[in-house]
């Protein structure tokens, strides 16, 4: 193990931090999954610790999160990255909605600056999470920007409805992958005996 992520709980202190609260019940359950394979896609900032072996200090960008980068680093090395539940930091939502959507642009901001730098740490270990954790979702509102431009070519036949058919059903498919991943999450831990 090269290192160890614990669980983050929020208080609701305003009516929008409720549904902050639920993305990170969300967020804390696919990082004790992934933890199970030794694969946390990424570690809380507040609360995680590295063996000093494997701490690598990133002062290329202040946007590079490193509780994101250093566990892939750690996992390209074929070190496990676990999920200790029991340890769990506390932090207030933001106050106002505005200051969320600041947070939320700032992180938005560091996810698509730190692209490159996932891509080239993912490894077979890890791919499997970080694709279906990460990288998928960053991209999600470009997909829905496609999915209108399509539509509005397909007034003009611009596209044949096959190739429409086939861009609305994957654009589907990445928006309910939500599910799909709760279900192959679950086969992989009912085989988890298979991996060891």
């Amino acid at each position: 193990t090269g290192a160890v992520g614990g669980r983050l709980k929020l208080k609701e202190i305003s009516p929008s931090g409720a549904m902050e609260k639920k993305y990170m019940e969300y967020e804390n359950f696919l990082k004790k999954i992934e933890g199970i394979f030794g694969c946390a896609a990424g570690c809380f900032g507040g609360l995680w610790a590295v063996k000093k072996e494997n701490f690598v200090y990133l002062n290329e960008n202040k946007l590079l999160m490193e509780d994101l980068l250093i566990p892939l680093y750690i996992q390209k090395k074929e070190y496990y990255v676990k999920y200790a539940p029991l340890a769990a930091a506390y932090e207030n939502t933001e106050k106002t909605f505005f200051c969320d959507i600041k947070r939320k642009e700032r992180i938005a901001v560091s996810n698509y600056i730190m692209v490159p730098y996932i891509v080239k740490n993912l490894s077979r270990k890890n791919a499997f999470f970080i694709l279906s954790h990460k990288l998928i979702r960053f991209f999600i509102p470009q997909a829905f920007v496609l999915l209108v431009i399509l539509s509005l070519l397909n007034h003009n036949l611009f596209i044949s409805k096959a190739v429409l058919t086939a861009v609305f059903f994957s654009a589907a498919a990445s928006f309910f992958s939500v599910k799909v991943k709760y279900f192959l999450y679950l086969i992989l831990i009912y085989n988890s005996a298979l991996f060891k």
